[in-house]
Formats: structure tokens, sequence, C-alpha cells
């Protein structure tokens, strides 16, 4: 996309900054064809965002990237429709936090409160419910980047509410809603 330091915010977890190129070349081609209106490589894209898989460290930065480059409608519904639980993942979390915070015999019967919430903390950081909560305050900075007059800003927290409101706003407000481009305009020729 020629375009990586426009999107530090998206980028700032890639392990020591150095990018993958293979997985950028195809992004790139992805975002391009898709750029051109290829409808099947937009699917793809948007698949990488609501796919979330079952391991712990991937958040896909590369499908916000593309579709905050790509820009338009289409890619804001996309990340809109992605907020939430991502598939019930935030469902998986909550029920690994519960196991993990459950006393045994491993983290004391009766723990003081102060055990009580490091071993929540600990838990916390080590479960989905973390990686799902990051990605969708990921998305909802990006969604308040992308459009005009956005109806929460950039940080505002990742909650099922604020989740539902982009979701009431988009779906009163697409039609007419301002996207801002997110890439520079400048000619190849």
């Amino acid at each position: 996309m020629g375009a990586r330091g426009l999107f530090p915010e998206v980028l700032r977890q890639e392990a020591e900054g150095i990018p993958d190129r293979y997985r950028e070349a195809q992004g790139n081609l992805q975002t391009s064809l898709a750029l051109l209106g290829d409808e099947e490589m937009l699917s793809q894209i948007a698949s990488e965002v609501d796919g979330f898989p079952y391991y712990w460290d991937y958040v896909p930065l590369e499908a916000v990237r593309k579709l905050k480059y790509i820009g338009g409608k289409s890619a804001v519904g996309i990340l809109i429709g992605a907020l939430g639980d991502l598939k019930g993942m935030e469902r998986e979390g909550e029920k690994a936090l519960e196991q993990c915070i459950e006393p045994s015999i491993y983290s004391g019967l009766h723990r003081t409160p102060e055990q009580e919430e490091y071993v929540r903390k600990v838990c916390d950081r080590d479960r989905y419910f973390g990686h799902v909560r990051d990605l969708n305050g990921l998305l909802m900075r990006t969604l308040a980047a992308m459009v005009k007059d956005p109806p929460l800003s950039a940080d505002a927290r990742a909650t099922p509410d604020n989740f539902q409101k982009w979701k009431d706003w988009w779906a009163q407000n697409k039609d007419h809603a301002v996207v801002v481009l997110q890439r520079p305009a400048r000619s190849f020729e």
C-alpha cells in the first residue's frame, strides 16, 4: 500500500516493526483489487477481521490496516459489523477467565483481596478476553478516524454499550455518513 507510515496505531504491535514481506505483498494485492471494486477480495479482507482464530497472539492488524486504506462505506460497515464478541470469542474468554480465577489448591483456596486482584489481572492478561478487548479497541479507534463526526471519540472504551452506539449510529447514518480518506491522494504518472 506504500503507506506504512500513515498507520502507526495499527502497526504498533508488529514484532520489532519488521513487516512480513510475503503477507504485505499479498495484502497489497488484495487491497488494490478491493479498491478497484473486486468484491471477493473485500470479502477475504472482511473474513480476516471477524474470523478471529483460536490462538493467542493473532490480532488482525493487517486486515484493519487494509480496510482503513481502502476506506469507503463498505470498509466502515465491515469494521462496525466486527465490533463485539468476534464469533463468541468474548464468551470463551469469560469462561477461561472464570476457570482461571476460581480458587484452587494451586492458587490458594482462601486468597486475600490483594491476591484475588493479582490473580484476576494475570488471568485477564493471559486469556482471549484481553485480546478480544484489544481488537475491539483498535476497531473503535480506527472507525473514529475513518468517519467525519463519529458517534464516539477515538479514546472511547471498548464496551458493549459503545459497540451498540456505533451500530445504531451506522444504521441511521450509513447512507449519508462522510468517510475520511486515509491515504494520500497522489498520481503515479
